[in-house]
């Protein structure tokens, strides 16, 4: 608040004079006064993470447990199915629909595992 009151006063100031050029010793004040009324903590290092090619390769060859195996499937699938309704007119999207609900069907009545569901899904991406 001291600072936006500090600029309203020293550019109303300026603008009395007639001169409404701000010259660098408003700027410095300002910047200094900014400096001055900021705290900031020192920052401390939580952790330390590595992320490459390799990095994300291991992770996907870790089997990943089977809750987290669907919520990703159940992600994908609503993603595509979002994509595929927003477009009911094309026949195209219209039978790419129809074959995603048909493996959704198939993966309720069990005839195929998530693993499989997912990999079709991936198969049928828009």
């Amino acid at each position: 608040m001291q600072v936006l009151a500090f600029v309203y006063g020293s550019i109303l100031k300026k603008i009395r004079r007639r001169s409404i050029r701000l010259d660098k010793e408003f700027w410095r004040e300002l910047t200094e006064l900014i400096y001055s009324k900021t705290v900031v903590e020192e920052f401390e290092k939580i952790a330390e993470a590595r992320i490459d090619v390799e990095t994300i390769a291991s992770m996907m060859k870790v089997t990943p447990p089977k809750h987290d195996l669907q919520r990703v499937v159940a992600d994908y699938y609503f993603y595509l199915r979002s994509i595929l309704t927003s477009n009911p007119h094309d026949p195209i999207y219209r039978e790419i629909l129809r074959r995603l609900e048909e493996l959704r069907r198939q993966w309720i009545m069990r005839t195929i595992d998530l693993k499989t569901f997912l990999e079709q899904l991936k198969a049928l991406n828009v």
